[in-house]
């Protein structure tokens, strides 16, 4: 995946690109910063065990950076119908963008990127789990 770049201020640019193994702790920090104390530790842990996790089609995982500084991360994950393993799509969570960079377009940068990535890759259903409120602006229903 090519970086994209987004702009923050008139001086700095995000960028975007696939998550590594090495970002765990960074994207980790950036969740406890995002979330309330009684999210924090259940998203964490839910980012740790989705790194582990080996599945086919692959979990995705973007994140946003900033003079080389993580402050934003989605995790896209592959869903299937319990029935049949042939239809299958993914599902948005989490989402965490470090707080003195939210409002800023950060975190719909990470899901529009992650959109385009899994449009390319032929995925034709994306679900999300969050506030209806903020996911709406992207056309989840």
């Amino acid at each position: 995946m090519n970086p994209t770049n987004v702009p923050v201020t008139r001086s700095d640019r995000i960028s975007i690109r696939l998550a590594q193994g090495t970002d765990l702790a960074s994207i980790q920090s950036v969740i406890e910063a995002a979330f309330a104390a009684e999210e924090n530790k259940l998203i964490r842990d839910l980012s740790a065990d989705l790194f582990k996790e080996t599945t086919r089609p692959p979990i995705k995982s973007l994140v946003a950076e900033l003079g080389g500084k993580l402050i934003g991360y989605v995790c896209y994950s592959p869903v299937f119908l319990k029935s049949t393993y042939d239809l299958s799509g993914y599902i948005l969570s989490p989402l965490a963008v470090s707080p003195e960079y939210q409002s800023q377009g950060i975190g719909s940068a990470l899901i529009n990127s992650g959109i385009d990535m899994l449009t390319k890759d032929g995925v034709g259903v994306l679900l999300v789990y969050g506030d209806p409120g903020y996911y709406q602006r992207f056309g989840f229903k």
